[in-house]
């Protein structure tokens, strides 16, 4: 075979050796997870109304969600802040399982108010009840998410960026 040695060329059967970095696969799971927890919180404050979840970044250089459509009125973006953290620390104290399943696209599109085409079955993760086609990494439940800050909320063009941060270690 080819690899050995690490020069990251592999060869059909050549045995390879894979480690996951637990610390930071825990994180992305976190980052992650919370960007789901933050469309639950949405709802949860009454802020969703006409917007839809567009966008996410859940890394720990600035994680966000952005959401399209019918922004609400200035004095309601600034109150988001404050609303949202309360939110999000009430489904991380009720410690909602996480739950993925896999599901035809017609159940798939039921189920999470998505546009799902084809005939492949489609994954379908619930993060703090919240349901929505996803590949990602997550937590088991949410109290793994630990606290939850939502740090800025922005108004702009049509769009509304939730941004957030994790408490670390948690």
């Amino acid at each position: 075979g080819g690899g050995g040695g690490g020069g990251g060329v592999f060869a059909a059967g050549d045995a390879v050796v894979v480690e996951v970095e637990e610390q930071a696969r825990r994180l992305h799971a976190r980052l992650h997870s919370a960007g789901h927890a933050v469309d639950v919180a949405m709802a949860r404050a009454g802020a969703l109304g006409g917007l839809r979840a567009g966008k996410g970044y859940h890394f720990s250089d600035g994680p966000y969600v952005e959401y399209e459509g019918d922004l609400p009125p200035p004095d309601v973006v600034k109150d988001l802040p404050e609303k949202l953290t309360a939110a999000l620390a009430e489904l991380v104290s009720e410690g909602i399982p996480t739950e993925v399943q896999f599901m035809p696209p017609a159940q798939a599109a039921a189920e999470c108010g998505c546009e799902a085409e084809g005939d492949k079955p489609i994954r379908i993760v619930k993060v703090a009840g919240g349901a929505c086609p996803c590949g990602g990494t997550h937590v088991q439940n949410t109290s793994e998410l630990g606290r939850v800050t939502v740090t800025k909320v922005k108004a702009r063009r049509g769009k509304l960026r939730v941004s957030y941060a994790l408490e670390a270690g948690a």
